[in-house]
Order: C-alpha cells, then sequence, then structure tokens
C-alpha cells in the first residue's frame, strides 16, 4: 500500500499520525486535570469544613460552657450580664460558621445537611 505513494504522501501520513497521538494523548491529561481539579475542590472543601468545624466546637464547647457555669457560680448582675452577652457572642460566631459551612457546601447531601443544621441555629441562644 505505501509502495506506491510518493514521498511527500508519506511524510504528510506519518506526521498525521503523529499528530492523531498528541492530541489523543493531549485530551486524555486534559480530561485528568479536569477530573484532579474537581477531586481537588472536594477535598479543599473536606478540609475547610474539618478547621470550621473544629473552630466552631472550641468555641462552642469550651467559651459558653465555660461561661454559663461562671454566669450560674456568679452573684453579681452586672457580671452575669457581662458573661450573658458573652455567650450571645458566641451565638453570632456559630451563626457565622454555618453561615460559611453553607457558602463551601456543593453537594446536595452537604446542603440538606446545612439547612437542617439551619434549624438548630434559630433555637440557640433564644429566649
Amino acid at each position: 500500500m505505501f509502495k506506491n505513494w510518493s514521498i511527500t504522501k508519506k511524510l504528510i501520513f506519518s506526521f498525521g499520525i503523529v499528530i492523531f497521538i498528541t492530541f489523543v494523548a493531549s485530551w486524555g491529561t486534559l480530561y485528568i486535570f479536569r477530573i484532579l481539579n474537581t477531586d481537588l475542590k472536594d477535598l479543599r472543601e473536606r478540609t475547610l469544613k474539618i478547621a470550621n468545624v473544629d473552630e466552631l466546637r472550641n468555641k462552642i464547647f469550651t467559651d459558653v460552657q465555660l461561661n454559663i457555669t461562671k454566669m450560674l457560680l456568679t452573684e453579681d448582675v452586672k457580671k452575669r450580664k457581662k458573661i450573658y452577652n458573652e455567650i450571645l457572642n458566641g451565638r453570632e460566631v456559630y451563626k457565622r460558621h454555618l453561615d460559611f459551612l453553607k457558602r463551601i457546601t456543593r453537594s446536595n447531601e452537604g446542603k440538606k445537611k446545612a439547612k437542617r443544621n439551619g434549624i438548630c441555629y434559630r433555637g440557640f441562644g433564644t429566649n
């Protein structure tokens, strides 16, 4: 088949094959980069959530619980009011972290969980 072709046709055919192989390899590489990009975004989202939840847990479980204990042990009304305001500040921190989690969540399951946790937020720190 190739014996009857001129040198020009053989060179064009050879370069065509090289270009086709290069195109296929490039397409595969771009496809893999796209998949990696998605996986990296998911990993970043999970890392941010873990860090955010850890900070929130520290704020709620240490600061708020300690302030509640201080408030119950204090008899001075002014000090109690000050400690109560610090507890309410914990509510703002909780709201900020919950809004952050809602903002970075992309999956439908995560959005449902964030919405369900929003119900917990509405009950936090109210009279």
